[in-house]
Parts: C-alpha cells; sequence; structure tokens
C-alpha cells in the first residue's frame, strides 16, 4: 500500500508539472506576443501617417519653390539635406520595428523534464522576448525623432520660404 501512495504522490507532482507547463507556455506566448503585435501596429501606422504629412509637406514645398523667384535657395538645399536624411532614418526605424520577432520556446519548455530545464527554459525565452520588446521601443523612439525632426525642418523651410515669422 506504501509503494503504491509513493507512485501515486509522483505521478500527481508529474502531472501538475506538465499542467504548470502547459498554462504557463499559453500565458506567456499570448501576452508578450500582444505586446509584440502591438508595436508592429504602431509602427505601420507611424509609416503610414507619417509618410502621408511628409508627403503633403514635401508636395507644398516643391509648389512653393516653382512660384518663388529670386529667393536664395542654399538654406533650401541645406533644409532639403536634413529633411531627406531624416526621412530615411524614420522610413529604415520604423520598418525594422516589424522586422525582429521572437523566437519560440514553447517545445524547449513543454519538453522540460525537470525544474532547472524549465527554469532554464524560461529564462531564455524571458532574455529573448525582453530584448525583442527593447529593440522595438528603441527603433520606435528613433523612428519618432526622425519624424519630428524632418517636420521640423520642413515647416522651418517653409515658413522661411513664406517669409512669415518663425517661432
Amino acid at each position: 500500500m506504501s509503494q503504491e501512495a509513493s507512485l501515486l504522490g509522483t505521478d500527481e507532482k508529474h502531472v501538475c508539472l506538465n499542467s504548470l507547463k502547459v498554462s504557463w507556455a499559453q500565458a506567456q506566448i499570448e501576452a508578450p506576443m500582444h505586446a509584440v503585435a502591438r508595436y508592429d501596429d504602431v509602427a505601420k501606422l507611424l509609416i503610414t501617417i507619417g509618410g502621408f504629412v511628409l508627403a503633403v509637406l514635401a508636395g507644398a514645398y516643391s509648389a512653393m519653390l516653382k512660384d518663388l523667384q529670386g529667393v536664395d535657395l542654399s538654406q533650401a538645399k541645406s533644409a532639403s539635406r536634413w529633411i531627406l536624411i531624416s526621412m530615411l532614418v524614420f522610413f529604415v526605424s520604423a520598418a525594422a520595428v516589424c522586422y525582429r520577432q521572437p523566437k519560440m520556446w514553447v517545445k524547449q519548455i513543454i519538453r522540460a523534464e525537470n525544474d532547472d530545464a524549465l527554469e532554464n527554459s524560461i529564462d531564455r525565452w524571458c532574455d529573448n522576448i525582453n530584448g525583442v520588446v527593447l529593440t522595438k521601443k528603441i527603433l520606435l523612439i528613433i523612428a519618432t525623432v526622425a519624424f519630428v525632426i524632418s517636420f521640423l525642418v520642413m515647416m522651418w523651410l517653409l515658413m522661411t520660404l513664406l517669409g512669415l515669422p518663425r517661432p
């Protein structure tokens, strides 16, 4: 009887460990993947809206240059370089946000045979997902700063060409 009880205790422990593995794996896939998806959605939205706004401003800029005569365009050339560089950084950074995706560690977690292997798999998953989220956050900050720079330089250039007072 005591031998059956000791086997039963081991089986219950094994079932609990497997249940924990499955529950943890499901939770760890869903929550971080939602965070990653949100960053990807923000990057796509930033590319769409930013591209549209910059295209409208660039169209206004080119239309104004055709109508202006006798205006020194040396500042316009310098500002155009800043705009193009910041737009390039903006679009590359925003597009790169969507590139890096987390690695899936579900198989390693479910196949973990003991507590140490499970802990090691969980640690690797957490390190990976934290790295992906940090990379996406940094790239979004870079894209946002580049967009703001290009927008401000474009507005400064338009105000200068129109002869409006600058803030």
